[in-house]
């Protein structure tokens, strides 16, 4: 996020789609802004698609097809991340 509070959604799309394995077309088309959480959530569309919320610090939080919406939500909110390989 820069400093006027503005976060490079573009960017972050294309880090979604890598981690989702889909276009950046599809992952843009496929998006919802989360702006009261500075994130995106990107789903995978298709049977057993994973989705997930990257914030703008590009910390992100997968989930798979058997997790809610609400509950995605819920767990990016209380700080829950998905672990980053270093």
């Amino acid at each position: 996020m820069n400093e006027r509070g503005v976060f490079n959604t573009d960017k972050l799309i294309a880090q979604a789609a890598a981690f989702l394995g889909i276009s950046i077309e599809e992952a843009g088309n496929c998006r919802r802004d989360l702006p009261e959480l500075h994130a995106l959530y990107v789903w995978k569309p298709g049977r057993g698609g994973g989705s997930l919320i990257i914030g703008s610090d590009g910390t992100y939080l997968f989930a798979n097809s058997s997790v809610s919406l609400d509950q995605h939500l819920a767990a990016f909110e209380s700080g829950k991340r998905t672990q980053q390989s270093t």
